[in-house]
C-alpha cells in the first residue's frame, strides 16, 4: 500500500479507497458521532493498525504538542492522487481523509506496556472545503466520540529516561482548531507540505529534521518555526498582525524578535493553543541559535 502522488509527471505509489462522506445537514456534510463508524482501524482500536484504504504518512519535522505520540494517515477517494504545487501544500483531491491520532506509551522505554489514546482528528475534503473534527477517546481505547468543546486530561506516563511526567492534556475546541489551521480566512491542513512530506526513497523532503544535527544551526531553527509557528506567524495567517515571518525560507536576523519570541515560549505563552508545557529541546535550540548570531 502506499499513495499515490504525481511528481512532474511520474506516478508514485496506489492508490487507496472511497471516502467516507455522511448525508449533508446544512451547508455542509454532518460528521458521524463515533470514530468506529469510519472504519480507519483494524482489530483493536488502540493497536492503531489501519484499514485498507488508509496509509501511514511521516513529517520529516513535527509539531511539538507536550510530547504525545501521533500517527498520521491519509485515505484517497479511488484513481485519486495528491498533484504537486510548489513545496507547500499538494492539491488534495476531493474525498481526501486526513486522520491524526494523539496518544502516549505508557512506558517510553518499554513500548509493549501498552498506550493510553487521547484524541483523533479528523479533516475531509468535501465540495472543496475542509470540514473537520475531532473525537475524544474513552478511558478503555476502545472508541471516541465527536466533541466541539476544549477539555483536559490529566495524563501520566514514564518517558524514555525512566521519569514519571504528568500533565493536563489540553484537546482544542472545534474552534481553536480553526484559529491555528486558518490561511487566508480558509480552514487547510498544515503539517503535509510537499517540503515536509515523507513519502519513502521516491519522494525526500526538502525541510530538514530539526533534531539532525548534520544541518546547519539555521536550517534547522528554521524547520522547528516552520511547524510549530509559521501556521499562524505568516502574511495570511491568525497572528498576521504581528508582522513576524517564520515561514521556512524567511530571514531569521531579527534578535530583537528572536529574544521576544524566545522569552513568551520560554513562560508557556506561545503557542496560543496546542500545548499546556514548554518544549525546553525547542527554546534551547533558539537559544543557541540567538546566541550563534550575536557571535557573528
Amino acid at each position: 500500500m502506499g499513495i499515490r502522488f504525481i511528481i512532474a509527471g511520474m506516478l508514485v505509489g496506489v492508490a487507496g479507497v472511497q471516502a467516507f462522506v455522511k448525508p449533508s445537514v446544512g451547508p455542509e456534510p454532518a460528521l458521524p458521532l463515533h470514530l468506529s463508524e469510519y472504519h480507519i482501524f483494524e482489530g483493536r482500536p488502540s493497536d492503531l493498525k489501519p484499514a485498507a484504504g488508509y496509509d501511514v504518512y511521516d513529517l520529516a519535522t513535527t509539531l511539538f504538542t507536550d510530547y504525545a505520540e501521533k500517527q498520521r494517515l491519509i485515505r484517497l477517494p479511488p484513481g485519486g492522487h495528491l498533484q504537486r504545487a510548489g513545496d507547500g501544500l499538494p492539491v488534495f483531491p476531493e474525498g481526501t481523509m486526513l486522520v491524526k491520532t494523539f496518544y502516549y506509551y505508557n512506558d517510553k522505554r518499554d513500548t509493549n506496556r501498552g498506550k493510553r489514546l487521547i484524541e483523533t482528528r479528523v479533516m475531509l475534503l468535501s465540495n472543496g472545503q475542509w470540514i473537520w473534527g475531532t473525537y475524544l477517546w474513552n478511558a478503555d481505547g476502545t472508541e471516541a466520540h465527536l466533541m466541539n468543546t476544549s477539555s483536559k486530561i490529566k495524563i501520566d506516563w514514564r518517558d524514555e529516561h525512566g521519569g514519571d511526567r504528568t500533565i493536563q492534556y489540553a484537546v482544542p475546541s472545534h474552534a481553536d482548531c480553526a484559529k491555528c489551521h486558518n490561511t487566508a480566512a480558509k480552514f487547510m491542513p498544515l503539517g503535509p507540505t510537499i517540503r515536509n512530506l515523507r513519502l519513502g526513497p521516491a519522494f525526500e523532503p526538502s525541510l530538514p529534521a530539526w533534531q539532525d544535527s548534520s544541518y546547519t544551526l539555521r536550517q534547522r531553527v528554521g524547520a522547528y518555526l516552520e511547524v510549530n509557528c509559521a501556521h499562524c506567524h505568516n502574511p495570511e495567517g491568525f497572528c498576521a498582525k504581528s508582522g513576524l515571518d517564520l515561514r521556512w525560507g524567511a530571514s531569521l536576523t531579527d534578535q530583537r524578535a528572536l529574544r521576544k519570541m524566545i522569552k513568551f515560549i520560554g513562560k508557556g505563552r506561545m503557542p496560543l493553543i496546542g500545548t499546556t508545557i514548554v518544549h525546553q529541546e525547542g527554546v534551547s535550540l533558539m537559544e543557541e541559535y540567538l546566541k550563534n548570531l550575536s557571535n557573528k
